[in-house]
């Protein structure tokens, strides 16, 4: 049994993919540590061709080509958990715009023996220009097991965290032909899981501003539906009463010109659970001094439906 399983998502993405691969094929440890499926959800650039070369160019028998019908991000991680024989200690997502440090896999190879539920690290974040800055927070200093009750909120992307691949297969479908399942996969992951290991230091490469990423479109009234399902989602449940429910909902406003703002409602009252709201991440001086304006804040949001 090999460490670690990579599945690697992919549609259109011939600009960045060899990068990607790059990143796994130079880890030291790569052939005896890992497996790669790289997904084709339906691509109709040159991707394919691009990923197959690159396979036999490089002799990699550990890296494999897996076509399907375009169904989205979802789609791809269910066939994953459903379909693949996923014979590892644990399983990762690459998406393919995305890349790692080249220590990445000797830093993991101990950790990996010890059987945390989800071993995770932080990474970088390219921006416009080039720019990089650190991409990931947390609320611990220092590599240490961290609480379940603060994994509600970090950075949500996949990219540098590492599930036991037993509970990975057990998880629910994830919706496909709908964007940000990622937000899901990771509360729904943090449900199952008891053990959290977070290794203080950089080890991935995100893209955030590629062109036609989820992440880059308009606050329209598609995409603000798209966040407001899975808000629902996360808060229909108490164990979602913490940041993350403010973070989307400052994300928004923050981003929703003025005409498109009465998108912004909810279905249902939330307002028994906005009274009891935890800021789980801050320091306690700054979540009782917080927490008094956040309630003005969403007490308004929710009265009146959406923001004015």
């Amino acid at each position: 049994m090999k460490n670690l399983s990579i599945i690697i998502p992919c549609y259109n993405m011939e600009k960045y993919i060899t990068k990607a691969l790059d990143s796994i094929k130079n880890q030291a440890l790569q052939e005896n540590f890992c497996d790669v499926y790289i997904i084709d959800d339906g691509s109709s650039d040159t991707s394919i061709a691009i990923i197959e070369d690159y396979i036999n160019k490089n002799s990699l028998d550990n890296f494999r080509l897996i076509k399907k019908e375009n169904g989205n991000w979802g789609s791809v991680i269910n066939y994953a958990k459903n379909s693949l024989n996923l014979n590892s200690k644990y399983t990762t997502i690459l998406d393919a715009d995305d890349f790692y440090k080249e220590d990445l896999f000797s830093n993991l190879n101990n950790l990996m023996d010890k059987g945390y539920d989800l071993i995770f690290t932080g990474f970088f974040e390219i921006k416009k220009g080039n720019k990089i800055t650190k991409g990931y927070l947390t609320p611990q200093r220092g590599n240490k097991l961290i609480n379940k009750k603060y994994l509600r909120f970090p950075s949500l992307i996949p990219l540098c965290k590492f599930f036991k691949t037993s509970i990975f297969k057990q998880l629910k479908n994830l919706k496909e032909g709908v964007s940000y399942q990622d937000i899901i996969l990771w509360h729904n992951f943090v449900d199952q899981a008891q053990t959290f290991y977070y290794l203080k230091k950089n080890f991935g490469y995100y893209l955030n501003h590629r062109d036609g990423a989820s992440s880059t479109q308009p606050f329209n009234k598609k995409r603000i539906t798209l966040m407001m399902n899975i808000i629902e989602e996360l808060i229909s449940d108490d164990k979602y009463k913490n940041g993350y429910l403010i973070a989307l909902l400052m994300h928004l406003k923050k981003n929703t010109e003025k005409k498109n703002r009465k998108y912004i409602s909810f279905s249902m009252n939330y307002n028994d659970r906005i009274r009891k709201f935890k800021l789980l991440w801050c320091p306690l001086g700054t979540r009782l001094i917080t927490k008094l304006g956040i309630f003005i804040y969403l007490h308004k949001l929710f009265k009146k439906g959406h923001f004015n």
